[in-house]
């Protein structure tokens, strides 16, 4: 199997503002500023493009002790315009990234599953290790590189398939959407079974298996990045579908049902939004019940949330306040992802959501060797990203990283109260007879656990 090496240096942002002039689309929830690849991505200028760290681990202790000033760089220069607090979240959202950017996902040890969700963590040049070599996470899934011997693609009857199942894709389109969300471009190259294929034959993969009665959160998720909202198209049974038909059906749905607390699912009705948002159309019919399915649970995380800022624990079923440090993580990373896609900027620094964010910050940056699971540390570390993006139109780019732990470093003489942390990983193992917190008692709860979320 030919594994490129290949990495894409990091380069500017540019953010392309447009906003849709009809009356509605002015008071959507995800009426935020996007951009265009070709046409076809709703989100480009949310993409978070990172560059690859070229200092190995153990030259980086010895730089990181050195006091030699360290030349600031372009979003450091405008801190003087920013609040104190922005400059402490900006730093440690810079700091957060570049030390999970690090912690590769190693494929000898663990399955596509990880992979995909390293990938999703740290964006396009993202690294994965196979036998103690760093390839390109993006390529090496396209590739169908093997985690723990297992791999992600197959052929069937000499087409592109995608697997499902323990250890690769959770949920059909899985593998489409973290790669949408993460960078890939229509024409990427994927190597199967000696077959050369391009990421257009993955989309029409998803587009011939579309089913009614079956979850279709990460086909839409995935398709929307690739397709117009007035795409059309027959599945493999010849049934007539459409990008409308596929989020009629996903949004009838109860969204608690869905993955991972039905976070994805919102994830799904949010970017369908933009998507006909970006096409420059009035929102009506689907578009417009998806929105205010949207708007509904924004209201709703806000009002289950718990004092210290973390997301309930229970997701939108009701008020949870798990004392077990993955789980708070798994939630309200997941929530922090959706809302940071979907909210515009200002209503991003709403106290609400920068205590979510501050949260989430203290929690990644508190734990023991920073060793967290890889499932809730990838949708954290999505989230951060989008999140500096909007906020502060900045990219931590990770070529960078030794300046960003210098500014942090700096800032946390300067004020060291606001860079405590005080989360107890660890503290209060988890427990099967918690009453109503009792994963038994929450069958979408019930799913993860026994499934997906705690498997390689």
């Amino acid at each position: 199997m030919r594994l490129l090496t290949r990495f894409t240096l990091s380069v500017s942002v540019t953010f392309m503002l447009s906003v849709a002039s009809s009356t509605r689309a002015q008071e959507s929830i995800v009426n935020v500023a996007y951009g265009t690849n070709a046409g076809k991505v709703v989100d480009e200028w949310l993409r978070p493009f990172f560059g690859i760290a070229s200092v190995d681990s153990s030259v980086a202790e010895e730089l990181i002790t050195k006091t030699e000033p360290v030349t600031p760089f372009d979003h450091f220069a405008k801190d003087e315009n920013r609040s104190s607090e922005d400059q402490i979240r900006m730093a440690k959202i810079a700091y957060c990234r570049s030390v999970f950017f690090r912690k590769h996902v190693d494929a000898n040890e663990l399955r596509p599953w990880s992979i995909m969700h390293g990938l999703i963590g740290s964006g396009s040049d993202a690294i994965t290790l196979f036998d103690n070599q760093k390839h390109n996470a993006i390529e090496y899934l396209l590739q169908n590189g093997a985690g723990d011997g297992m791999q992600i693609l197959e052929l069937q009857n000499g087409q592109l398939a995608a697997k499902q199942g323990p250890g690769v894709q959770g949920h059909a389109g899985q593998l489409l959407a973290i790669l949408a969300q993460s960078g890939a471009t229509i024409d990427q190259e994927i190597l199967v079974g000696g077959k050369t294929f391009s990421l257009k034959d993955l989309v029409e993969y998803e587009k011939k298996t579309c089913r009614s009665n079956t979850e279709l959160t990460f086909k839409l998720l995935g398709l929307t990045y690739f397709l117009p909202s007035d795409t059309t198209w027959k599945n493999d049974l010849g049934e007539n579908w459409s990008m409308e038909r596929l989020l009629r059906e996903e949004a009838r749905e109860t969204i608690s049902s869905g993955a991972c607390g039905g976070t994805h699912r919102l994830m799904a009705l949010s970017h369908a939004v933009v998507n006909r948002l970006h096409s420059d159309v009035e929102l009506d019919g689907e578009w417009l019940r998806a929105d205010a399915i949207v708007q509904a649970y924004a209201a709703r995380a806000r009002q289950l949330q718990n004092p210290d800022g973390s997301y309930s624990t229970d997701f939108f079923d009701g008020r949870g306040n798990d004392p077990d440090m993955t789980r708070r993580l798994y939630t309200t990373g997941h929530v922090v992802e959706w809302l940071a896609f979907t909210l515009p900027a200002d209503r991003l620094q709403d106290s609400s959501i920068t205590a979510a964010v501050d949260y989430l910050l203290g929690a990644m940056l508190s734990a023991p060797n920073h060793d967290i699971d890889v499932g809730p540390r990838g949708h954290t570390l999505h989230a951060l990203a989008m999140y500096e993006a909007k906020v502060y139109g900045a990219n931590s780019n990770q070529m960078d990283w030794i300046a960003h732990w210098h500014r942090y470093e700096a800032l946390q003489q300067q004020n060291p109260q606001a860079f405590q942390t005080q989360h107890p990983w660890g503290a209060t193992p988890r427990s099967a007879d918690r009453g109503n917190q009792d994963s038994t008692n929450n069958a979408s709860r019930a799913r993860r656990s026994s499934g997906v979320f705690r498997r390689r």
